[in-house]
């Protein structure tokens, strides 16, 4: 998954003015769900029976193009993928 950060979102992530948050919202929540996941140069993965997963992101962007792999370690039915800024 790719993204852009633009000069002024940038900014405002250096400010500490808007925080990225990235999420992934599954189709049970019953189930176990393990990730693996890479942001740009960061890897990092989670291991959960719940409905959603999130966390915050802006350590691991750049300006300009930025990218997300995600590697599943189960069997995940994914509903939706966000990247968003809060």
């Amino acid at each position: 998954y790719y993204f852009n950060i633009d000069d002024a979102l940038m900014k405002k992530i250096t400010d500490g003015k808007s925080k990225i948050w990235f999420t992934m919202k599954f189709v049970d929540d019953f189930s176990r769900k393990n990730v693996e996941f890479s942001i740009n140069d960061y890897s990092s993965g989670f291991d959960t029976k719940e409905s959603s997963y999130e966390r915050e992101i802006n350590d691991f962007l750049y300006k300009g193009r930025n990218f997300i792999k995600i590697v599943p370690k189960t069997t995940i039915d994914v509903l939706r993928i966000l990247v968003e800024i809060r």
